[in-house]
């Protein structure tokens, strides 16, 4: 793909996800960010990073903030959802 391309950007960061290659994600969903920093693809990988690292705040507030352009956008909604069923009320206090 064209290392300007959002959709090879994005698409690359799932794979590397979905094979645990947690470091080359984030840096594959850190370049996606810098060509389109409102896509809620982009936002909801990164808080998908944040959750597979236990980093709770962060990965609620990248899926807070995929909803906030998206309000509907269904992979933010499910994993905020599964987010805050798997964590106490305390560590997601700064969502609230």
């Amino acid at each position: 793909f064209h290392r300007d391309s959002l959709d090879g950007w994005v698409r690359l960061g799932y794979a590397q996800l979905r094979s645990s290659q947690l470091p080359a994600a984030q840096k594959s969903f850190a370049r996606a960010y810098q060509l389109s920093p409102q896509s809620p693809d982009v936002l909801n990988g990164l808080g998908m990073i944040h959750a597979r690292q236990q980093k709770v705040r962060e990965a609620g507030g990248w899926f807070t903030a995929a909803l906030q352009q998206k309000k509907d956008f269904a992979p933010a909604l499910l994993n905020l959802a599964v987010l805050t069923q798997q964590h106490s009320t305390n560590q997601l206090g700064a969502l609230k």
